[in-house]
């Protein structure tokens, strides 16, 4: 006999009341991540894990289909477990990592790995013994071969247990607040199914992936299917190398950049099987902060939303919908440029200290009012970011200690100032302080091991890039 479903109430939308803190840890923020971990969830993660669906990996359950999967869910938001889908995500991006460092034996193994996930995302989100994951896959052998299969390298798996850490054991923050338990847990993530494009939609509710359907999957011919991958190619970047700046600190996984920008994005077109789980996403945030004198725009967009969901939905559907539920979002294209403009901000800090003894940009760096690093970013991109009450943006004046534990979850094996890494967490964006500007010789020691990119022979890659 099925149990019954779990009562369990969405969270409510979070306003900001008072000012947003600078320090992640006093008060903690509810999620942390670094720019570093969420780099390697995107650009070294994401990236290969999309073609190995592609080639047959079990699909992970997307939110849509999970909202889809509860009978009649439209006006019952009591049954809805966010926290957990939000364990059953992390919980498929540990399978994959599994099957990237080749853990998983075989198809038997991996199905069993899927059952257990399966009983135990059923017993949390109150579905009982009745099966929700896509058991199916359709993987070939030589995926799980101890000496073929999947290409890593050592560095590749080194970023993927930074990534596993995290996953498991929460950002583990040292100072009067801790991670884990007693303080900022793990970045949500969700996935959604996507058509055609790579992009993220990151906001104080976590992250929102999207599944591309594959190039080969698609009408026509075979060999008109490859002729359009081929003609990709031709005129779609695939990644560009960021600028590797030469800041004091950096630790562990030196092999990839806390600042970067390596893998394309676009313009999403988002598809939602469902119009009633595109609707349900919308109205919540219509039923919180919102009195009787709303009542008219939400008749109005739901009208629109009933035509519109006839044609698809595209990106900024997606996000303008979700956008009165949230305190803040961007696209990961914004994310993205900012990231690559940053290091040059930085730059420019250090040229007007060195030739005119002091800069202007590091007068108003640490600040998240009007005149600070937002404005700066905003005037250089041309872009609009969230406003300051709604989330921070800006530097930091002191680094913040990370420990990566060992395994046994109490020995610290390394501990990392993150003086390169952005700290993201659901209140905003804190830059790590510039530093003074390099001298020639701390320069040069950059370039020799591959620490910094070197901006003069811009041909170059870093050795351990």
């Amino acid at each position: 006999m099925a149990q019954p479903k779990a009562k369990l109430k969405t969270q409510p939308t979070k306003r900001p009341t008072k000012p947003i803190p600078t320090d992640p840890r006093n008060p903690p923020s509810e999620w942390l991540i670094t720019s570093s971990i969420l780099n390697t969830l995107w650009g070294d993660f994401f990236g290969r894990l999309v073609p190995l669906l592609w080639a047959g990996a079990p699909m992970p359950l997307t939110f849509d289909g999970y909202l889809g999967a509860i009978p009649e869910h439209e006006g019952k938001e009591e049954d809805i477990n966010i926290e957990a889908y939000h364990g059953l995500c992390r919980d498929y991006v540990l399978l994959y990592i599994d099957l990237f460092e080749k853990n998983i034996e075989d198809g038997k193994a991996l199905k069993k790995r899927l059952k257990e996930m399966d009983g135990a995302f059923g017993d949390k989100a109150g579905f009982g013994t009745r099966s929700v994951l896509p058991i199916k896959f359709r993987l070939p052998d030589d995926y799980f071969m101890q000496g073929g299969g999947i290409e890593v390298t050592d560095r590749f798996i080194k970023r993927l247990e930074m990534l596993r850490s995290y996953l498991e054991n929460g950002p583990e923050l040292t100072g009067p607040t801790k991670g884990g338990k007693s303080g900022p847990r793990a970045m949500p993530i969700r996935f959604f199914r996507d058509d055609d494009v790579f992009d993220f939609i990151l906001s104080d509710d976590g992250l929102d992936l999207f599944l591309p359907s594959s190039p080969f999957s698609k009408p026509g011919k075979p060999r008109g299917r490859l002729a359009e991958v081929y003609r990709a190619y031709m005129y779609r970047e695939t990644g560009r190398r960021p600028v590797h700046l030469p800041l004091p600190g950096a630790g562990f996984p030196r092999e990839r950049p806390a600042i970067q920008l390596d893998t394309p994005g676009g313009p999403a077109n988002i598809h939602l099987d469902k119009p009633g789980v595109f609707k349900w996403l919308m109205e919540q945030g219509f039923q919180v902060g919102h009195g009787d004198a709303d009542q008219e725009t939400k008749k109005t967009i739901q009208g629109w939303l009933d035509r519109v969901l006839a044609t698809g939905i595209d990106g900024g559907v997606f996000s303008t919908c979700l956008r009165p539920n949230r305190r803040w979002q961007m696209e990961g294209s914004v994310y993205r440029a900012v990231m690559a403009e940053f290091p040059r901000i930085v730059a420019n800090i250090w040229l007007e200290e060195t030739i005119e003894g002091k800069s202007d940009i590091r007068a108003g760096y640490t600040s998240n009012k009007q005149g600070g690093l937002r404005d700066i970013l905003e005037g250089r991109l041309e872009l609009g970011l969230p406003p300051a009450e709604a989330m921070m943006c800006c530097g930091r004046t002191r680094s913040v200690t990370w420990d990566w534990e060992n395994g046994d979850g109490v020995t610290p094996s390394r501990v990392r100032k993150c003086s390169t890494d952005v700290l993201i967490s659901d209140k905003g964006f804190l830059f790590p302080d510039p530093g003074e500007p390099p001298t020639e010789d701390y320069l040069l020691r950059c370039w020799v091991d591959g620490t910094a990119g070197n901006p003069v022979f811009t041909d170059c890659i870093p050795p351990g890039d």
